[in-house]
């Protein structure tokens, strides 16, 4: 599994989780309709089909569940699955998953510094910085329930703690 932060909005933080699958990968027809409960391929790489073609249709679910978005690529031989979660969706997805899950909450250094680039930014109007400021207060209350929290007042530094965080809890 790899993990990018992609989306470094104020008050707003988007991850991209790529799973990579060591399947056969599917068919340009089958993907029209893989979501729909009890959907299988079978191809000519497999003698037989295993699964009960709802695994798909229940990751799109949940992954909507928690304001994300559930993407598939796929060609015979290869296939990869995308998917992304806000904040909330990460909280969810640590409750499910426990300790197979790894929640890291990266955060500006206060709201204080938050204001002061957005406003350094001189693109965003003042309601618009406060509606953001807002998002981020009520976004910060969830840092407590994260396994790690990086505070993002090195953007750099920030990614390589990230990096090497999801490095260890892979490794273990």
């Amino acid at each position: 599994m790899i993990v990018n932060l992609i989306g470094t909005k104020p008050g707003e933080l988007q991850f991209l989780c790529q799973i990579k699958d060591t399947g056969c990968g599917m068919s340009s027809d089958f993907m029209d309709r893989m979501f729909q409960p009890f959907e299988r391929e079978e191809n000519r790489t497999s003698d037989n089909v295993q699964g009960t073609g709802l695994g798909l249709g229940i990751a799109r679910s949940f992954t909507e569940l928690m304001d994300g978005e559930l993407q598939v690529e796929s060609q015979l031989e290869r296939q990869n699955i995308l998917f992304d979660v806000d904040v909330k969706g990460g909280c969810s997805l640590k409750e499910y998953y426990g300790e197979r899950a790894l929640f890291i909450f990266v955060q500006a250094p206060s709201v204080e510094v938050l204001r002061e680039r957005l406003i350094g930014r001189g693109d965003t109007s003042a309601e618009e910085i406060e509606k953001r400021i807002s998002k981020a207060e009520y976004e910060m209350t969830f840092a407590k329930y994260a396994d790690k929290v990086i505070v993002n007042d090195d953007l750099g530094k920030a990614k390589r703690d990230l990096l090497e965080i999801v490095e260890k809890f892979l490794d273990e």
